[in-house]
């Protein structure tokens, strides 16, 4: 039960729910952070790269195109900025 100040309404969802949606479809729950991005994920927008990791489909096309070594530092780079958005720091998304 939640109260009527923390529910939004339009969308049928506590206020807890809402923060953690796929950043990508804005519908379902997501399920973990896209380490190269940030977005928070769902398991239909993302991709499983290993039996660990998962990114989301965006980040999976462009990982494709890059050479090993870029995909490392993508991926390492990626992984910086999420722990900055964990953690509350700001970061450039660029």
């Amino acid at each position: 039960m939640v109260c009527e100040d923390h529910f939004n309404v339009k969308k049928n969802l506590c206020a807890i729910c809402e923060r953690f949606l796929c950043e990508v479809c804005n519908e379902n729950l997501s399920i973990t952070f896209c380490p190269m991005c940030g977005k928070l994920i769902c398991e239909a927008d993302s991709v499983q790269i290993d039996n660990v990791r998962r990114v989301c489909k965006s980040c999976f096309k462009k990982l494709n195109n890059y050479p090993i070594i870029k995909k490392r530092l993508f991926y390492n780079n990626g992984a910086i900025r999420l722990a900055k958005r964990v953690l509350g720091y700001r970061y450039d998304a660029a």
